[in-house]
């Protein structure tokens, strides 16, 4: 049993690490200092990621895609609300 339970940790930490760099590339379009924040941004997640626990993994992956995913939303936001960041 807990052969499948590794399992599914394997396949979220993949899914998860391809939503992140996925979103990370989505980011990234756009002028320069998206690019610098993305890949820094980036650079940062991986690297506190390293030697922790696979769930620990995910749930890191998972954060920084949902601001990454924001962060490309944002792009097309009206000025009144971009105005709140």
């Amino acid at each position: 049993m807990p052969a499948a339970h590794t399992s599914t940790k394997t396949n979220d930490l993949a899914r998860m690490r391809d939503r992140c760099r996925r979103a990370y590339l989505a980011a990234r379009e756009g002028d320069v200092g998206a690019q610098v924040l993305a890949d820094r941004r980036y650079a940062q997640v991986l690297s506190a990621i390293e030697g922790q626990p696979a769930a620990a993994r995910v749930v890191m992956l998972q954060r920084a895609a949902v601001w990454f995913e924001i962060t490309v939303d944002m792009r097309t936001w009206p000025d009144r609300i971009r105005g709140l960041r």
